[in-house]
């Protein structure tokens, strides 16, 4: 550790000032590891001008400016621990005091000084005020909007003000009946439009990240490492969370995320019927499952843990014998704990995706979706249904937007499909494929262009999608409403850190309010291949 050299007014000769102006905030962390060190290299690397914007900006002003190395070292200076308020004795007005200890007001007035010791120490305040910096605005939806793993998440129109315990969102799915080529007939009907209503709720999701309280006293010594596993950590909740709405995106709202093959269990070995829904497995899931998705959860509800997974295989291994206590067995859907109820015809907790409000089979009488009973109309209710060619999947989609032609006005622009299928589809374009720019939140989607009745269709390859289906879309009908930002840091009580109840740590709670809505089902096509 260096010592304050009062001659030089630093820690640092000359050349090692001019050689930390010219490195970045990562590059100085490799090299500087002592907290008084830390300090002495912030304030070289700030003026006292930039010191006095920096103090009198708002966190936000700043995220618009700076990158996150630099905003998590501003997060230090401006949140670090407090200043003294009271002014130096008079006794050492005149003397000279080791440079990088001032505190500065926002009218660049010192408030005053601190040791170097003391400056950089690590508190819970201090460390919510850096997460506030680097999960602000911007910075967060760069986390959560990544178009390579989440397109149909993040393509989606936004609506953020929803409320109350529901919220309606009419359809007008026939123009009635009040025609004639005579008069008095058309006068004398009384068959008005028809309109249906959608009574939608939002569906709830959450991810704790836990940060015991010996962590950050031990950051002491290394706050950049510190900082890098923390905002690893919370990156990898918020990553979770949003890699769970966009397959939720694509399921029926019911939380299967799986289905067991035929003579698919053996003691602690299950293989999946379609090996691609491996993507929503995991090592250490705790996984429930049911016969069928109305039917009571298997053994009470107990989890059985997966201890690996073969992702090219469909098969998953756990970590105790799931055949013979019942856990599973052939034909069962698989859920992870906790995302549907025990008991038999569960009420649907996951957001209601694609297959939700285009389902593979037409609803018969009774349907109750949202409030709705679809079978008046199956098509312009719940969506048409095309059975397209699994060997040419140009072909499928051409022909689902002629049957489309015939039922709606509407002129589909997007099909989401599974990478398999995706590939296939280049494949078959060869030299015709055509890749149409795709604005997307870092730069665009990867797409190709399929021409048909109605014009030009972008195909869009999605991780979630299910192989078996391509969904033909018209997406200015549809979007995601939400409490708020869809994924957000619950931070209510203005700090992104919560306190354990009963333990020594805090956790950092991510939250996600939101779900799918369609108020034009009948302007869609789910393909099945």
């Amino acid at each position: 550790m260096r010592t304050y050299n009062a001659k030089r007014g630093s820690r640092f000769t000359a050349v090692e000032i001019e050689k930390i102006k010219g490195l970045s905030a990562h590059e100085l962390a490799e090299i500087y590891k002592d907290s008084a060190d830390i300090a002495e290299v912030a304030r070289h690397r700030w003026t006292p001008s930039e010191l006095r914007d920096i103090q009198s900006s708002t966190m936000e002003e700043l995220a618009e400016i700076y990158d996150s190395a630099d905003l998590a070292e501003i997060a230090w200076v401006k949140g670090d621990a407090k200043p003294r308020r009271n002014p130096r004795p008079a006794s050492s007005w005149g003397q000279e005091t080791p440079a990088g200890n001032e505190r500065y007001g926002k009218s660049g007035e010192i408030l005053g000084y601190m040791d170097s010791e003391s400056q950089m120490t690590i508190t819970a305040s201090s460390l919510a005020n850096v997460l506030k910096v680097l999960y602000a605005g911007q910075q967060l939806e760069n986390v959560i909007y990544d178009e390579s793993a989440r397109p149909f998440f993040t393509m989606l129109k936004k609506f953020k003000q929803f409320g109350g315990s529901t919220m309606p969102f009419p359809i007008k799915y026939s123009d009635g009946n009040q025609r004639s080529v005579d008069f008095a007939t058309a006068q004398a009907y009384d068959s008005p439009p028809l309109f249906k209503k959608w009574a939608v709720d939002v569906s709830q999701n959450h991810y704790v990240a836990p940060i015991t309280t010996e962590a950050i006293l031990r950051a002491s010594t290394d706050k950049q490492a510190f900082l890098n596993s923390i905002k690893d950590l919370i990156d990898t909740g918020l990553s979770s969370l949003a890699n769970d709405v966009e397959a939720s995106l694509f399921r029926d709202g019911t939380g299967a995320i799986g289905h067991v093959a035929v003579g698919g269990v053996s003691s602690a070995t299950v293989t999946l019927d379609n090996a691609e829904d491996i993507v929503n497995f995991s090592e250490g899931q705790e996984i429930v499952a049911a016969a069928s998705k109305t039917a009571a959860l298997n053994n009470s509800g107990t989890a059985g843990v997966i201890k690996s997974v073969n992702r090219d295989t469909g098969v998953m291994i756990f970590t105790a014998a799931v055949s013979g206590t019942n856990q599973a067995a052939a034909g069962d859907y698989l859920y992870v704990k906790g995302d549907r109820t025990a008991g038999a015809t569960p009420v649907s907790k996951k957001i209601l995706g694609l297959e939700a409000w285009l389902p593979a089979t037409a609803p018969v009488y009774g349907d109750s979706f949202l409030g709705v009973d679809r079978s008046v109309d199956t098509t312009r209710l719940a969506g048409v249904r095309y059975v397209g060619n699994s060997g040419n999947i140009e072909s499928s989609i051409v022909g689902a937007m002629a049957r489309l032609g015939r039922e709606s006005s509407a002129i589909p622009d997007l099909a989401l499909m599974s990478y398999a299928t995706f590939a296939q589809l280049i494949d078959e374009l060869g030299s015709k494929v055509l890749r149409p720019p795709t604005p997307g939140a870092k730069g665009g989607f990867q797409a190709v262009e399929v021409y048909g009745p109605k014009g030009p269709v972008k195909c869009v390859p999605c991780t979630f999608c299910p192989g078996s289906v391509i969904y033909l879309l018209t997406s200015k009908g549809w979007q995601l409403v939400s409490m708020g930002e869809p994924i957000r840091i619950q931070d209510f009580d203005g700090s992104k850190l919560s306190r354990k109840a009963a333990e020594d740590s805090y956790e950092v709670r991510i939250m996600s309010w939101c779900n799918l809505v369609c108020q034009r089902p009948g302007d869609n096509v789910r393909i099945a291949l």
